[in-house]
């Protein structure tokens, strides 16, 4: 950011339109314009008490110093092009409006709460920009089959980006869940860590894309689904993608199902918008996953049928020759062909198993 504040200090026996008027300039944070305004402040005090004339001028803020110093003088208010500030009308906040706001957030943990809380309890600590980040040092955490590192830098306030998700809340319910359920595919120490980076890379994209409905693609839900909490929706479905029983594409699909759902389901309205996740609803995953056929594959006789498919397949001889004559990186295009087969739906760890298997053997019978 960068801001410019004016700074006048009237002595009672003075009149205020005719005291000069300091521009501090090219303040960069909240934290240096109030330092910056006490500063001046306490400057031109200072000058008043000791019988000597404020100047008309151009300053800026020096965090070494912690000063303002002068950059140039002008002469008067034309060289610095002051407008005149309308007169506004007052805005009046009725009564109705302060009870429902009163309704709305009774009981509600305050943000900066939340932030100083998650400090405590999981080793966040504040960000720059009063968000919360991840304690000293970087964690590695396994996201979507792959080692991503969580550094010390890295600012977590995506969570608060809007309220209407209310993100910070599904947060706790899900760690709250992990704790009561002893998730043992995760850490213990690790849980918060984990959660927050499923949150930061999947579910507030897809809650973002949901807000600004550029949500595209996200499956019909069958009316014959059963519904479920929303806490336990969400908590569910990071429990069976991260123990590895539902595809990174199925739990975005099923994450584009929920958020449509539960944003739907939340009231328009300033603060009474937030989801309630305990009592907002969304289709049972396990029904959901059966409907729209997003259950991982890990039965090995039916990946062996797919893996043979591809093996046998007239428009891959060139590359089968090649793979059952010793070239071992034509193993990654018959995956790949059996896991496009699978609706990407196959276990990786299963199908190259089935996969090695059955080339090994083709190797065995060819010698």
């Amino acid at each position: 950011m960068r801001a410019d504040i004016n700074v006048s200090v009237t002595p009672p026996s003075h009149d205020a339109a005719r005291v000069p008027r300091v521009e501090v300039k090219n303040l960069n944070s909240l934290a240096q314009i109030r330092l910056a305004a006490e500063h001046e402040a306490q400057r031109q005090a200072e000058l008043w008490k000791a019988g000597e004339a404020v100047q008309q001028e151009t300053r800026t803020y020096d965090p070494a110093r912690q000063a303002t110093v002068r950059l140039r003088v002008k002469g008067g208010g034309v060289d610095y092009r002051y407008c005149p500030e309308p007169d506004l009308e007052p805005l009046v906040i009725g009564d109705e409006v302060l009870e429902a706001a009163r309704v709305a957030l009774a009981g509600a943990e305050p943000l900066f709460r939340t932030r100083q809380r998650w400090q405590e309890e999981h080793g966040f600590r504040g960000g720059g920009d009063g968000g919360t980040a991840a304690a000293e040092g970087a964690e590695q955490v396994e996201e979507e089959g792959a080692k991503t590192a969580l550094p010390a830098e890295s600012v977590h306030a995506t969570l608060f980006f809007d309220s209407r998700a209310s993100l910070p809340a599904l947060f706790d319910a899900i760690l709250a869940k992990a704790a009561e359920e002893d998730w043992d595919f995760v850490e213990a120490p690790m849980r918060a860590r984990v959660v927050m980076v499923w949150m930061e890379h999947s579910v507030i994209p897809t809650f973002r894309a949901a807000l600004d409905g550029d949500l595209d693609g996200a499956a019909e839900v069958p009316a014959t689904t059963s519904e479920v909490s929303g806490v336990d929706g969400m908590a569910a479905l990071f429990r069976n993608f991260k123990s590895g029983d539902l595809s990174t594409d199925g739990m975005r699909d099923v994450l584009g199902v929920y958020a449509r759902a539960l944003l739907a389901a939340a009231p328009p309205g300033g603060a009474a918008d937030r989801i309630d996740w305990t009592r907002a609803t969304v289709p049972c995953l396990e029904g959901l996953m059966d409907e729209l056929g997003l259950r991982k594959i890990t039965d090995a006789a039916e990946l062996r049928r797919l893996v043979v498919a591809a093996l046998d397949d007239e428009q891959n001889a060139k590359q089968r020759k090649a793979v059952l004559g010793g070239k071992d990186q034509l193993r990654k295009f018959f995956f790949g062909k059996a896991m496009v087969a699978s609706g990407k739906r196959a276990d990786i760890g299963v199908l190259q198993d089935v996969l090695d298997q059955e080339i090994d053997a083709r190797r065995a019978d060819k010698d």
